[in-house]
């Protein structure tokens, strides 16, 4: 309904949505803008420099009848109506499309690395075992997407890395982190292996000296020293399985 409304009006007063304010610039009239938040603000800045409306936008909360005649009157001025004519013009004879793919596709070119392709997502189903070192992925090996070439790894052959659009590090294979020259980064299961190597081996060499000294001892083998030998498989099993997640 934009195409076929705005350009029957002298001037728009709205929101300043990124698509209410391309539909009024699109229609060559003056807009005036009273933002809410997120982006409004900064699209109704960008019509104030544009010249196609008043260079002060103002927040919903200062909306008044007087306000709004301040703003209708700038807008309606002769200079404010002729520039946005003139960038309605303009944005009618672009391929704004076009444009867009072009942007995207050079800033893909520009950000790229030799070597690395389009991202490719691989089904879980389609992929039995790791990209990488060939591991066949069970109960404990999981599957791991690298967030850069889409490929499935396991756990070791993948590093939490820092990628161009992601917020927070992601998992990232080997190859690529190589290929990208991402900083070198420990994984979370080599994190838990340096955290967990000094306890165990102490308590490794405490269940060597017990049975060194004590068993030779002892004529049969006694609840206590069973509860160490249990425990102490169970805690070597514990650390396995827990090493298998990243």
């Amino acid at each position: 309904p934009w195409a076929r409304l705005l350009p029957r009006c002298a001037a728009a007063v709205h929101h300043g949505g990124a698509g209410t304010t391309c539909a009024s610039l699109r229609a060559g009239i003056p807009t005036v803008v009273y933002h809410f938040l997120i982006d409004q603000p900064f699209w109704g800045g960008r019509v104030g420099k544009l010249g196609a409306g008043p260079q002060e936008t103002l927040h919903v909360s200062k909306l008044s009848a007087r306000t709004l005649e301040e703003k209708l009157r700038e807008a309606l001025s002769e200079e404010v109506a002729a520039a946005a004519a003139d960038v309605g013009e303009r944005i009618r004879a672009e391929a704004g499309e076009a444009e867009a793919v072009r942007l995207i596709a050079r800033y893909i070119a520009e950000k790229g690395c030799e070597g690395i392709g389009q991202c490719e997502w691989r089904l879980d189903d389609d992929v039995p075992q790791c990209s990488a070192c060939s591991k066949g992925f069970s109960l404990v090996l999981r599957r791991h997407h690298c967030r850069s070439c889409g490929g499935i790894f396991c756990g070791d052959c993948c590093l939490q890395k820092p990628l161009p659009n992601f917020a927070e590090s992601v998992l990232v294979c080997r190859t690529c982190t190589e290929l990208r020259g991402l900083k070198k980064k420990t994984t979370p299961r080599q994190h838990f292996r340096a955290i967990a190597f000094f306890p165990l081996l102490f308590f490794l060499f405490f269940c060597c000296v017990y049975f060194v000294f004590a068993l030779p001892q002892i004529q049969e083998c006694s609840p206590i020293s069973l509860s160490l030998l249990l425990a102490l498989f169970f805690k070597l099993k514990l650390a396995q399985a827990i090493a298998c997640f990243p």
